[in-house]
């Protein structure tokens, strides 16, 4: 009996000794990105870039887009990491609350949020559910460097789609209004995506511990033809208006797959729906797109559609290089740029 006390205490400082090693000696090397990791991260705009905190492989990375010195989100093994610029590290969720297979993928970039110094950051969870893909947000307090709260969101790509309740491509996101406002946005997988709007600026705190401060769950962009059909990645950025521009792939139209524009007003009423690209397969595309604004205040989209010819085939780009994409008239037209 005290043998077996003995390694096991044994084994407990190795195991310390060890997690003090990866901390001191891993935290702050430059990783650099695989090319495959280019690719997925491609919405994000860090290609060519490299990572400055330690990311295991197969771990899922989030960071804040236009943002100098961005904050960042890593999910691995169901866990959730908030990084800090200046090396802070913050646990958001156990290993109970998130997707371990969660990680940004085509569109869908926007999981973290920042404004002053409050910081909102959203994941898939991994609750099992019939009802879709349980979705959650978490409001950082920077100069305390607390979690304020954790919050669930609703569930996400409803299970009247093809996809199962832990479906990893129905990412939350969260964008902010020019007053306050929080925006989410809970993805879907060929189905139909939520808007949820706050109802206070700047926070999702409510009365209560259990619910998140935003106005019921609407369905918005373009409607599937029928189940199995609609959106999935969308890409969000939101004007002075707040208006939000979406960028996502669809096959709402009888299973063609195309690259469409649409909007979402600040009532949560959608705009038209533009078809900027469409793919020569009907089997499967995908396009990595990123939306911004060009340095004249237009729409700037950057993208690359990659195809499957047949079933069980590769997936090959069909650009060898992104394409630009500039709309001056708020994404009702688009032209390629060179």
């Amino acid at each position: 009996m005290i043998k077996v006390c003995t390694i096991k205490r044994d084994l407990m400082i190795l195991f310390c000794i060890g997690c003090f090693l990866v901390q001191r000696f891993c935290h702050g090397k430059e990783i650099p990105l695989s090319p495959v990791a280019i690719y997925d991260n491609y919405q994000l705009s860090i290609r060519d870039r490299y990572w400055k905190i330690p990311v295991p492989s197969g771990a899922g990375v989030a960071v804040e887009q236009d943002a100098v010195d961005p904050y960042a989100m890593v999910v691995f093994r169901g866990l959730v990491t908030l990084y800090a610029p200046d090396g802070r590290i913050m646990r958001l969720s156990d290993a109970a609350m998130a997707n371990p297979y969660a990680m940004p993928h085509s569109g869908d970039g926007r999981w973290l949020a920042r404004r002053g110094d409050k910081l909102w950051a959203c994941w898939m969870g991994n609750e099992p559910s019939l009802i879709g893909t349980p979705c959650w947000i978490a409001q950082v307090d920077l100069k305390t460097w607390k979690a304020e709260a954790v919050r669930p969101l609703g569930y996400a790509n409803p299970k009247l789609t093809q996809s199962g309740p832990r479906d990893n491509h129905a990412a939350p996101q969260v964008i902010i209004g020019s007053n306050g406002t929080l925006y989410v946005i809970l993805g879907a997988h060929h189905g139909p995506i939520q808007w949820l709007k706050s109802t206070h600026p700047l926070t999702i705190l409510t009365e209560t511990k259990y619910d998140a401060a935003f106005w019921p769950a609407k369905i918005v962009g373009p409607q599937p033809t029928r189940p199995a059909h609609g959106q999935t990645y969308p890409d969000l950025l939101i004007d002075p208006d707040d208006t939000i521009h979406v960028v996502s792939r669809s096959t709402a139209d009888n299973y063609k797959w195309q690259l469409v524009h649409w909007t979402i007003f600040p009532d949560g009423q959608t705009g038209p729906v533009t078809v900027i690209d469409q793919a020569k397969s009907d089997i499967y595309a995908i396009w990595y797109q990123h939306l911004s604004w060009d340095s004249a205040g237009n729409l700037k989209l950057v993208s690359q559609r990659h195809e499957q010819a047949t079933h069980g085939a590769p997936i090959v780009s069909m650009e060898s290089v992104p394409v630009t994409r500039i709309s001056k008239d708020e994404g009702r037209t688009w032209t390629i740029v060179r």
